[in-house]
């Protein structure tokens, strides 16, 4: 269930950063919201990797 809410969670969030990232609109680098998107996408991947590879009977 922590992954679901997880992937939910991380795919508003990546689709609402344009809203929410005030400083790229004004040409300034915004590492926070970088960060914030780096760890979302690694979450994501490694969540889809062990979905794949690990047997559900475990």
């Amino acid at each position: 269930m922590v992954g679901v809410v997880g992937f939910g969670v991380g795919g508003l969030f990546l689709l609402l950063i344009p809203f929410l990232d005030r400083r790229t609109a004004r040409g300034e680098p915004s590492r926070l919201f970088t960060w914030i998107g780096i760890a979302v996408m690694s979450y994501m991947a490694v969540l889809t990797f062990l979905g794949y590879t690990v047997s559900p009977t475990r």
